[in-house]
C-alpha cells in the first residue's frame, strides 16, 4: 500500500512538473545564422528569433515576419543582410521587434540572467539592404543597433542602412541606435 501512494505521489509531481514548465519549453528561443535562400515565414509560436552572428536574405528569396514576432540580436557583430525581400508586416496591437538579446522586455529574458544585463545602443549591429532589395516594415520597433568596428562612416552606425535597395518604413519606431537610426546611400525610401 505504502509503495502505491509513493508511485501515486511521485505520478502527480512528475505531472504538474509538466503542466508548469511546459509553457516555458514552448516558448524557446529559435537560433537562426547564415542564408535564407528558400521562401520563409517566421510565426509568433516560434518566436523570439535569436540572429547568432550574421544572417542573409538571399536574392529571389522572401523573409516574411509575422505580427507579433521578435528578432533578437546576440553578439555586437550580428546583423541582417537583404539580397531578396524582407517582409516585416505587424500590426497596431502585434508589433514586430528588431531588438537586442539582452531586451527582456519583448521576448521574455532570452538570455537567462534574469536582471543582470540591459539592452543598450550598438548590441548588435545593423539591418542592411542591397541594390535590387526590398525591405517592408509596417508597425516594427527597431531599437538597440549600430555597432561599428572601426568608425561611423563605414555605415555602421546605424540601426537600418538602405545600400541602393528599396526601403518602406510606416507606423514604426527607430530608437535607441549608437548614433543614428536609418541611413540612406541611394535607392528608395
Amino acid at each position: 500500500m505504502k509503495t502505491k501512494i509513493h508511485n501515486l505521489f511521485g505520478i502527480v509531481i512528475f505531472l504538474f512538473s509538466v503542466v508548469l514548465f511546459l509553457p516555458s519549453l514552448a516558448k524557446a528561443a529559435t537560433e537562426i545564422s547564415g542564408t535564407i535562400s528558400t521562401n520563409t515565414v517566421w510565426t509568433a509560436e516560434n518566436s523570439p528569433y535569436v540572429i547568432n552572428g550574421n544572417l542573409t536574405i538571399s536574392a529571389s528569396t522572401t523573409l516574411t515576419i509575422e505580427p507579433g514576432v521578435v528578432v533578437k540580436f546576440r553578439y555586437s557583430f550580428s546583423k541582417l543582410d537583404v539580397y531578396g525581400v524582407l517582409q516585416a508586416n505587424g500590426t497596431n496591437e502585434n508589433k514586430i521587434y528588431f531588438t537586442s538579446y539582452k531586451d527582456d522586455t519583448v521576448g521574455g529574458d532570452t538570455n537567462a540572467d534574469g536582471n543582470t544585463s540591459s539592452p543598450l545602443p550598438k548590441d548588435w549591429r545593423q539591418i542592411i539592404i542591397y541594390p535590387g532589395a526590398s525591405a517592408n516594415f509596417d508597425y516594427v520597433i527597431l531599437r538597440y543597433g549600430g555597432n561599428y568596428t572601426s568608425n561611423c562612416w563605414d555605415y555602421a552606425c546605424f540601426g537600418a542602412i538602405n545600400n541602393k535597395g528599396n526601403l518602406n518604413l510606416t507606423n514604426s519606431e527607430v530608437s535607441a541606435n549608437y548614433q543614428y537610426g536609418i541611413y540612406q546611400t541611394a535607392g528608395t525610401s
